[in-house]
Parts: structure tokens; C-alpha cells; sequence
């Protein structure tokens, strides 16, 4: 990682969230989720995406736990 990179890191009730089918994982839905807010600030990213997955997860219901860390990686 380099100064400047940003970590995604979430489990996979976040994906679980974003199951769009009983057959889908949810996984690009999520991945594009996160594309769509990541020029955001790490802060405003968070709560965009928090904001998501939780409206996502009332629509569908509860399936799993749901984690979503975000890191900025600064200079050492």
C-alpha cells in the first residue's frame, strides 16, 4: 500500500446486504457501491456507504452481521 491508497475491508454480511437474489452473492452490487463514493472523503464515504448497506439490509432483511472498515493510508 502507498501513501494516498484507501483499504476496504468488510465482511460478508455487507455483500449479504447488497443480494439483489436468492441466487446472487451481492458482491459486485457492493464493489459498486463502493466505487460510486470512493472520491469521498473517508468520513462522507463511510456514512454514504453505512446509509446503503443499511437501507439495503431493512429492504431485504437481516441475513449476518455487517462490517465495513475504511483506511486512508497516510504518510509514515
Amino acid at each position: 500500500l502507498s501513501p494516498g491508497d484507501r483499504l476496504v475491508l468488510y465482511s460478508d454480511g455487507a455483500e449479504a446486504a447488497f443480494r439483489a437474489s436468492p441466487s446472487s452473492s451481492g458482491h459486485q452490487e457492493f464493489v459498486d457501491a463502493v466505487l460510486a463514493v470512493r472520491h469521498m472523503p473517508v468520513e462522507t464515504m463511510s456514512l454514504q456507504l453505512a446509509g446503503l448497506v443499511d437501507d439495503r439490509h431493512r429492504r431485504n432483511g437481516p441475513e449476518d452481521d455487517i462490517t465495513v472498515l475504511l483506511l486512508d493510508i497516510d504518510e509514515a
